[in-house]
């Protein structure tokens, strides 16, 4: 099945003749559900053609994109299509699902994770949250947890969806590493913007525990 197919099934799919946008969503789309699309990514039996061939101008196919490329068991070919969408992908959601679908990672961490350190030198904002997310995704455990918290301390692009998604980190972190989220919480190098944001998560988190929770309302205030 080919990019053309697909997105034949998106039309018919789709309650619109033709693609929409919005403020809240700059990328066109026919405005199907998650559901819809793992529905048509399901008919797709070829994932390398649609992958190589995916022209990614509606919001369907890029999420239909990740959903293939989670899919692909050998992992170099998986981490030289992960990356590769790494850098093109410039919508929040679409970053998210691309992470959050990498499940190959929890097999072969070591190499995902150099990948993940190799990308986060870029100032790109959707990648630095690709970073972000990978990391709250795969590699909150106890092998990875120090590295995990230098790599994020390093994000330093100012760009809205890369702090929000390094304050969703420590907020994550916090529910089983709270030393290492307090630890980020009181970094001079994490900015106040990430902060509020992730003590906010924090306190809205039903899995932090009461104690933790009171101490992130304290470092909130003594912000700025």
């Amino acid at each position: 099945m080919i990019v053309n197919d697909v997105l034949k099934l998106i039309k018919e799919k789709s309650k619109y003749q033709t693609p929409i946008t919005s403020f809240n969503h700059p990328i066109p789309t026919y405005g199907l559900s998650y559901p819809q699309m793992n529905e048509i990514a399901k008919q797709i039996k070829n994932p390398i053609s649609f992958l190589d061939s995916n022209t990614n101008e509606v919001y369907e196919l890029q999420i239909i994109h990740t959903m293939i490329l989670k899919r692909i068991k050998d992992i170099n070919l998986a981490i030289d299509y992960f990356k590769s969408y790494c850098f093109l992908a410039k919508e929040w959601s679409v970053v998210d699902s691309l992470c959050q679908r990498f499940v190959i990672a929890k097999e072969y961490p070591n190499q995902v994770f150099s990948l993940i350190k190799n990308i986060s030198q870029s100032s790109d904002e959707f990648v630095q949250r690709c970073v972000a997310v990978m990391c709250l995704s795969h590699f909150l455990n106890d092998e990875m947890i120090d590295e995990v918290s230098s790599l994020l301390i390093n994000l330093k692009c100012e760009g809205y969806y890369t702090q929000m998604s390094v304050a969703w980190a420590i907020a994550t972190m916090m529910v089983h590493y709270p030393k290492h989220a307090l630890n980020l919480l009181v970094s001079a190098q994490v900015s106040d913007f990430t902060k509020r944001k992730a003590i906010q998560k924090i306190q809205e988190s039903y899995r932090v525990a009461p104690s933790y929770k009171l101490k992130a309302k304290e470092l909130k205030q003594a912000l700025k």
